[in-house]
């Protein structure tokens, strides 16, 4: 039996470059080189995914990712930014998938795109430091078994920053919603979704949920309310006495 084969590393140009990409194998490490990539692209299986973090590498086509959920590996995407209009940025269809220090942006300057990544068929979606602009909605999860963890993320002049419409698992922390006006909520979940939300800051009172409560599965605390929490251990570790300032 051949010894197990290790990943591998390439570098995707534009254009026709994306064929090199039906080489890859789960796991397989890809950079994407600076510039404006505006073909359309469909990941097969997980990838860890760079772009240029100092030139920029802007993908303008629909990204569409596939994995089995049980297969046990992550996909990553990193240092990207997406710009689209008419269809979702990305598409999730199943999978577990990492997004670090993406951006999610709108083509047209002051008009909403549609959603800004659409999650289905079971699909996890991380969010880390990333940020999503100008969009009908942020996230979109369309089924029960599908997940959003967010952490460290801005959704910013969004309708709905995160859409459950069937439910789904929802775990936002250390989030900031901004530029939220009018009718805009933060999150728009459906009654059957679970999770937690925790540490979040909205430039606008009220915002996060709007008129309705959060769901009963969900839990809620409030940025304030973490930061006493987190004082609270911290009153513990040390025996009840705060640390005093020189």
């Amino acid at each position: 039996m051949p010894p197990p084969r290790s990943a591998a590393t390439l570098t995707a140009p534009r254009g026709p470059g994306w064929s090199s990409l039906r080489a890859t194998r789960p796991g397989d490490k890809v950079n994407f080189v600076a510039g404006i990539h505006p073909s359309a692209l469909e990941l097969p299986h997980p990838l860890e995914i760079t772009g240029s973090a100092e030139l920029g590498t802007v993908l303008s086509g629909h990204i569409v990712l596939r994995g089995a959920a049980t297969a046990g590996r992550v996909g990553v995407l990193r240092h990207l930014r997406f710009s689209h209009f008419y269809n979702p940025a990305v598409t999730l269809h199943g999978g577990s998938w990492r997004f670090e220090d993406c951006v999610i942006d709108s083509s047209r300057r002051n008009a909403r795109s549609c959603a800004g990544i659409v999650v289905r068929g079971g699909a996890t979606l991380e969010l880390n430091n990333c940020t999503i602009a100008a969009a009908s909605a942020a996230v979109n999860l369309c089924e029960a078994g599908c997940e959003l963890r967010a952490h460290s993320s801005t959704f910013r002049n969004v309708r709905s920053a995160v859409l459950c419409e069937r439910g789904g698992t929802v775990v936002v922390d250390a989030c900031r919603f901004e530029g939220l006006t009018g009718s805009d909520v933060g999150l728009r979940l459906s009654a059957d979704t679970v999770g937690e939300v925790r540490g979040n800051s909205v430039t606008r009172a009220g915002a996060l949920w709007g008129r309705l409560a959060p769901p009963t599965g969900v839990v809620f605390i409030d940025a304030a309310a973490a930061d006493d929490d987190e004082l609270a251990v911290v009153e513990a570790e040390m025996g009840g006495m705060l640390l005093q300032p020189p």
